[in-house]
C-alpha cells in the first residue's frame, strides 16, 4: 500500500507542476504536427516516473523492429500500466488510441491531446468508426499510431480476441502493422489491486505488410504472432527457473 501511495503522490505532483506548460502546449500544438520537445520531455518524465515508482523491471526485445516511417503498432493489453510502458519503450512519441474514460483524468488527458491521441467510446459503434478514421488520418499524415485491438484490459495472462476493425486504418492508409507482445503487467496492479513491482516482458515483432489483406486476416495474423511470442517468452522463463 505504501508503494501505491508514493506512486500516486509522485506522478500527481509532477502533473500539477507542469500544468502551465501543458496549457501553453495545447494552445500552440497543431494537429498532425510532430509533438514538440516540451511535450516529449513532459511525457517522457511522466511515464518514466510511473514505471520507476511502480517498480516495473522491463525486459525489451526487438527494438530493431521499430520502423522509421508511419505504422500501426498493435499489441495485447494486460494491465493498467501498458500505456506508460508502450509510450516509454516504443521509440519516438507516438499517438495512442485510448478509452474515453481517460478524459476524466484532466492533466493526463491534456498532455495526450498534445500528441494527437485518440479517445474511443466503448460500446458506441459510430464513435468507434470515427476514432478509426482519425487514426487513418494520422497515418496518412506520416504519424504512427498505437492501438490495443482487444478493446479492454484482459487483467490476466490470457488474450481476448482482437477486434479486426481496429487494423482497418492501416489497410486504408497503406502502412504496415507492427505487433508487440506484453507479458506481466497484470501482476503490477490487477492481481492484487495495488501497485506492486513486477518483471515485464516486451517483444516488438517484425512488421506485417497490410497490402492486399482484409482486416480480419490482418488482425488474426498479428494476434497469432503475439500469442506465439508470449508462449516463447513463458517457455524461456520456465527454463531459466528450472
Amino acid at each position: 500500500m505504501l508503494r501505491t501511495i508514493i506512486w500516486f503522490a509522485s506522478v500527481s505532483l509532477f502533473l500539477i507542476c507542469v500544468i502551465p506548460l501543458m496549457i501553453i502546449e495545447r494552445l500552440v500544438h497543431k494537429k498532425f504536427e510532430e509533438p514538440s520537445w516540451a511535450t516529449r520531455f513532459a511525457v517522457r518524465v511522466f511515464v518514466g516516473m510511473t514505471i520507476k515508482f511502480a517498480g516495473l523491471r522491463i525486459h525489451r526485445r526487438g527494438e530493431e523492429n521499430i520502423i522509421e516511417g508511419p505504422a500501426l503498432y498493435v499489441g495485447n493489453h494486460q494491465g493498467l500500466f501498458d500505456i506508460a510502458l508502450i509510450l516509454h519503450e516504443l521509440g519516438p512519441l507516438k499517438a495512442i488510441i485510448a478509452k474515453d474514460a481517460v478524459k476524466k483524468i484532466p492533466c493526463v488527458h491534456g498532455w495526450m491531446t498534445c500528441f494527437d491521441c485518440i479517445f474511443i467510446e466503448r460500446g458506441d459503434a459510430r464513435k468507434g468508426l470515427e476514432a478509426i478514421k482519425a487514426a487513418q488520418d494520422l497515418l496518412e499524415h506520416g504519424r504512427s499510431v498505437i492501438i490495443f485491438p482487444e478493446g479492454t484490459r484482459s487483467r490476466g495472462p490470457e488474450m481476448n480476441e482482437f477486434k479486426h476493425g481496429a487494423v482497418r486504418c492501416a489497410i486504408k492508409a497503406g502502412v504496415p502493422v507492427v505487433p508487440f507482445a506484453i507479458d506481466g503487467t497484470w501482476h503490477t496492479y490487477e492481481e492484487f489491486h495495488k501497485v506492486r513491482p513486477a518483471d515485464i516482458q516486451l517483444s516488438i515483432l517484425p512488421a506485417i505488410p497490410s497490402d492486399g489483406k482484409k482486416s480480419a486476416e490482418l488482425a488474426a495474423e498479428a494476434q497469432e504472432a503475439i500469442r506465439a511470442e508470449q508462449e516463447r517468452l513463458r517457455a524461456e522463463f520456465a527454463e531459466k527457473e528450472s
